[in-house]
């Protein structure tokens, strides 16, 4: 993203603050407010919410039962850090994260049927934030899956 100018929020005090005041006339909110104290001018960076790096493997193998087919699966995703607010500062920049999730399924004929789970080690992470609220990441869940084909 080019370099922009722009009222940083997080500088302003919490309140109605009103349009910004005319040159010359002082800060009377929320009648008006002189925003300039808050205005930065950035250099550019990055597309927000975009890791420059995000990388996935995972391994399985079938095991044959004899009528039966057992599946295991062990997956990895990475996100690497991201901004997500334009002022590009040190606080606005999103950790990186990796998760680990694994599957096992059990096809019998035409039904299948899957014990899975996400985050196994529990991780907790940020996902996102806005302002001063921050966006805490999935924690370990996990679930059965029944399916039939016909």
């Amino acid at each position: 993203i080019d370099g922009l100018t722009f009222v940083n929020a997080r500088l302003l005090p919490p309140g109605q603050l009103g349009p910004q005041c005319p040159v010359g006339v002082p800060s009377s909110p929320p009648a008006c407010f002189d925003y300039g104290y808050a205005t930065i001018t950035t250099s550019g960076g990055p597309n927000l919410y975009s890791p420059e790096w995000t990388y996935n493997f995972g391994v399985e193998y079938e095991i044959d039962l004899g009528g039966a087919s057992l599946i295991p699966r062990v997956h990895y995703g990475y996100v690497g850090p991201r901004f997500n607010y334009l002022a590009y500062a040190a606080t606005d920049r999103l950790a990186g994260r990796g998760l680990v999730s694994a599957q096992a399924m059990l096809e019998i004929g035409d039904w299948e049927i899957e014990l899975w789970a996400n985050n196994l080690t529990n991780k907790v992470y940020v996902s996102g934030r806005s302002g001063d609220n921050e966006f805490v990441g999935v924690p370990r869940e996990y679930g059965l899956r029944l399916g039939f084909a016909f």
